[in-house]
């Protein structure tokens, strides 16, 4: 019977297309009953523990690595950009089979492994760089619009960031206060998602108990005088409190400036907010773009870090590796990112966006 339900297992995953999975379950399968086997070896391993018990070790320890490597990875979620949705505290299990998980690009992305490489110096002074090329197995499938993923933060690539995906390869986006339109259609707003507000009370009091009971977490963060104040609120809550009696305006506010970085890098030179913002093309494999300097502004430092061109400005015109160019084509794949705190959240609106190869994989729980 286990036989049989061992190998429905393994043709659901082959027919899921994760055949390394699979293959490497197979050889585990195959190393147990061995082991489990009345083959001389497998006795002979039996009966010497100097030998026995390092070997399960060194079968325990490579399954911890691969388990965090190639399955899932447990992560703490440290900022207020993503509330309601996931608060700070948080635990997230990031699962990685389902856009299939990235193979290390450097020793000192496995797990333990690393600590040996640290140890060395001339290996330790090269920490940051990418010893191999980027490559990722199969999984169940792409990642799709709404989806919470984690990935490396393109700003530093070891800082681990959680945001909302909201633009796909070959989508424009365009923001306009609450409101997300891709490709000219607006696109549904989850009920957790929060925006500030302006909030007109006629009886701060009930108002404020009204808050607390909603959530314990939120209260009014910055009063301005008696008569109004801004507040982060879920459209969800937002909804209960414009039909309550103690309110008598709820007006939407604009994003206030992030308070680690007040600057939006990516669109230096644009008239672009955090509310207002777009149309902006998100690149896909595949996809042209015509050169100009506006273009340049916002696509030069995917092209320059991720596709290993760096675009020059010459009297001839633009020119990339020693070639004049008036168009380009991308060869990656790029995700448009927004945190479910829009007001706060310090995301794709200020630095642009995340290449397939640093997405790490879906937050399916929270605990």
């Amino acid at each position: 019977m286990i036989r049989i339900i061992t190998g429905i297992i393994l043709i659901i995953i082959i027919l899921a297309g994760l055949w390394w999975l699979s293959a490497s379950l197979l050889v585990c399968i195959i190393c147990y009953r061995f082991m489990r086997s009345s083959n001389n070896v497998a006795n002979y391993f039996r009966a010497k523990a100097y030998l026995k018990y390092p070997v399960m070790f060194f079968g325990v320890f490579l399954t911890a690595i691969a388990i965090k490597v190639f399955i899932f990875e447990i992560y703490s979620i440290k900022s207020s950009s993503m509330e309601d949705t996931l608060r700070p505290g948080d635990k997230v299990l990031i699962c990685k089979l389902n856009y299939g998980p990235v193979l290390p690009r450097s020793p000192f992305e496995i797990p333990w492994i690393n600590l040996m490489f640290y140890l060395n110096e001339s290996s330790r002074k090269r920490s940051n760089e990418k010893w191999w090329p980027y490559r990722r197995l199969s999984g169940f499938g792409n990642v799709s619009r709404g989806d919470i993923f984690a990935f490396n933060s393109p700003l530093n690539e070891r800082d681990i960031m959680i945001k909302r995906c909201v633009g796909l390869p070959g989508d424009t986006i365009r923001i306009l206060d609450e409101d997300v339109f891709i490709n000219k259609k607006k696109i549904e707003t989850h009920a957790d998602i929060k925006f500030s507000y302006k909030l007109y009370p006629n009886n701060s009091p009930s108002l404020d108990s009204l808050l607390l009971r909603l959530d314990p977490n939120v209260f009014p963060e910055i009063r301005h005088g008696y008569d109004s104040f801004l507040i982060d609120l879920s459209l969800k809550n937002k909804g209960i409190i414009s039909s309550s009696a103690c309110i008598d305006t709820i007006l939407f506010a604009h994003a206030r400036p992030n308070p680690i970085n007040g600057t939006q890098e990516f669109i230096v030179g644009k008239r672009w907010t955090f509310d207002d913002f777009g149309p902006l093309f998100i690149p896909a494999e595949g996809s042209k773009i015509k050169l100009s300097d506006d273009n340049l502004d916002l696509y030069g430092g995917i092209i320059r870090k991720y596709e290993n061109c760096t675009i020059t400005t010459t009297n001839e015109g633009y020119t990339c590796k020693g070639k004049i160019i008036n168009h380009y084509t991308f060869t990656k794949k790029y995700y448009f990112v927004i945190g479910d705190n829009r007001s706060i959240s310090y995301d794709s609106r200020a630095w642009g966006f995340v290449p397939e190869e640093n997405i790490i994989g879906k937050v399916l729980i929270k605990f």
